[in-house]
């Protein structure tokens, strides 16, 4: 019973805090992006949350911590759209981690990396960033 009591009045820690619902909410009001999941543990409970009506592709790869080998050939069709939003964890709460090697990739391919939102958990602590890309 106090598990419930904690969970209710702190809306849960990190990964399994109630900020899914937030990014949710945003994913659902904003039409013009299109966005993909860069980690694990997103895009299946936004999938639920929206009733299917938002759908992420997985875009990380279960492969530990370096991408699988063709992972940028997944990613190249992404960039060349202006309104795709990639959604990270927070690398406190990463459990794969892709940021640095998104991070080169956008550099190599003339891309300027623009943060548009952080969703944080009840304490303020960062959960969510969402980044586009822009030229360079």
């Amino acid at each position: 019973r106090d598990y419930h009591l904690t969970l209710a009045r702190t809306g849960g820690v990190g990964n399994y805090s109630d900020s899914i619902y937030d990014l949710t909410d945003y994913l659902m009001e904003w039409k013009g992006h299109f966005p993909v999941a860069m980690d694990w543990g997103i895009s299946k409970s936004v999938q639920y949350l929206s009733k299917g009506t938002v759908n992420p592709p997985e875009l990380f790869g279960y492969t530990g911590m370096t991408p699988p080998p063709n992972w940028q050939d997944w990613l190249l069709p992404y960039l060349e759209e202006p309104w795709t939003l990639y959604v990270f964890h927070d690398e406190k709460f990463t459990v794969f981690p892709r940021w640095e090697h998104f991070a080169a990739l956008a550099r190599a391919y003339g891309r300027k990396i623009r943060p548009e939102l952080y969703i944080t958990q009840r304490d303020e602590r960062i959960i969510f960033v969402l980044f586009t890309l822009r030229p360079a």
